[in-house]
């Protein structure tokens, strides 16, 4: 049973720690994943909203790592990349991303949050509700201006307000 519960002032000293990590740009990507999934998360996941806002701001801890930095934490945790892994240097950051919480932020080690981290670009099978809500909302944030990001955010929350209009009668 995983009853792990951060405090307003742990999540907050998450939050400069993280700014300090980041480009101005990823940090303000970030703000927006951790804003859309506790908005997304009052509805489904109540209960775990501080969860979904650490998992939001350490999503992309490391995104702006070098390649160097990166297979390092590789090789220091074995983790294995995959040929296809190795095609996709976007993703890499996902692959990493747990073993650099466990480094980085020991105190933030939750399965809940370690697994929407690595799951939070491609998915997997076996995801977990608050896998989905930490990849949902990495898309879907509204500092994201692609078409795509756009048609799947307002869909998502027509799709919403409908089934709460459905819900009321």
């Amino acid at each position: 049973l995983n009853i792990m519960k951060f405090s307003k002032e742990q999540i907050d000293n998450l939050r400069v720690d993280i700014e300090k990590r980041l480009s101005q740009k990823r940090f303000y990507h970030t703000l927006g994943v951790e804003k859309m999934a506790t908005k997304i998360g009052k509805k489904y996941m109540v209960d775990k909203l501080d969860k979904l806002s650490v998992a939001a701001l350490l999503h992309d801890v490391s995104k702006e790592y070098s390649e160097a930095e990166i297979f390092s934490l590789a090789k220091k945790h074995n983790i294995a990349f995959t040929d296809e892994d190795l095609a996709s240097p976007q993703l890499w950051h996902s692959i990493t991303a747990a073993a650099a919480i466990k480094e980085e932020f020991p105190e933030l080690c939750d399965a809940d949050i370690l697994s929407a981290v690595v799951n939070h670009t491609v998915g997997s099978p076996d995801m977990s509700i608050f896998d989905e809500i930490i990849l949902l909302s990495d898309y879907i944030e509204e500092g994201r201006k692609y078409q795509n990001c756009v048609e799947v955010r307002e869909s998502f929350f027509h799709e919403l307000s409908n089934a709460d209009t459905q819900n009321k009668k």
